[in-house]
């Protein structure tokens, strides 16, 4: 039996997870962070009209940059290369990871592993392929 493979397309430009910020007397997340989380999970429920998810899983994740160099035709060749600057893979895929906690998969411990991609693309988007695991 082949195992499900369930894809999720999120139009915009790609988030990343930030560190925790430090004030004068506690810790705290940004703000602006909290409401990009909102709004991915958000477009997750949308598009995921299925129970939660309580298998692992294997997830990939893949973002697309489209900086308005590109509109030139002369940096058109760019597109669908490897998009080598900030932000870094690994806060990408920690910030997909928890959107999709409790809206996708029951919690982000069951996704068991995962990559993430970074690419120049005709338009912002990040795509999240997740494949579930039957044990």
């Amino acid at each position: 039996m082949q195992n499900p493979e369930i894809k999720f397309i999120l139009y915009g430009k790609p988030c990343c997870k930030q560190s925790v910020r430090k004030g004068k007397y506690f810790f705290y997340q940004d703000k602006s962070l909290i409401s990009k989380e909102n709004v991915v999970k958000q477009a997750l429920k949308e598009q995921f009209k299925q129970d939660i998810i309580k298998n692992c899983v294997i997830a990939k994740i893949t973002c697309f940059f489209a900086p308005k160099y590109l509109q030139q035709p002369k940096n058109r060749h760019w597109i669908g290369k490897y998009y080598g600057k900030i932000p870094d893979h690994d806060n990408i895929s920690k910030f997909y990871s928890d959107c999709l906690k409790r809206v996708v998969v029951a919690d982000d411990k069951t996704i068991v592993s995962s990559t993430a991609a970074k690419y120049y693309g005709e338009e912002y988007k990040t795509e999240i392929e997740l494949t579930v695991l039957d044990y």
